[in-house]
């Protein structure tokens, strides 16, 4: 079981990698046993990121980029006030990560 150091180091690796499309899975993180399964489909709200599978202990991990900037200075407020806001964007994490569970 990883310590939570290495859990922190794993998920800063994969946030790095996700910002370079195209890029090959560090390999480090290809020795750890993650593979990518796929990207998730942000439905025109922005919200990009990569589903990671880690092989040899069957975890997930879901890399997000980010948001589509510009667009999103009008909802920053709801990181302080609330969902409503950005619900879009939340609703599709959510959905990527209820269809890896289901």
């Amino acid at each position: 079981m990883p310590t939570q150091a290495q859990q922190i180091q794993t998920g800063d690796q994969m946030a790095n990698w996700v910002y370079k499309p195209g890029s090959t899975l560090p390999q480090g993180l290809i020795n750890d046993g993650w593979i990518k399964i796929g990207d998730v489909d942000g439905k025109g709200t922005g919200f990009e990121a990569v589903i990671l599978q880690n092989t040899t202990t069957g975890n997930y991990h879901m890399a997000v980029t980010g948001t589509n900037e510009v667009a999103d200075v009008k909802v920053w407020h709801s990181a302080v006030f609330g969902y409503e806001a950005n619900k879009a964007q939340i609703d599709v994490a959510l959905g990527a990560m209820k269809q890896l569970n289901d």
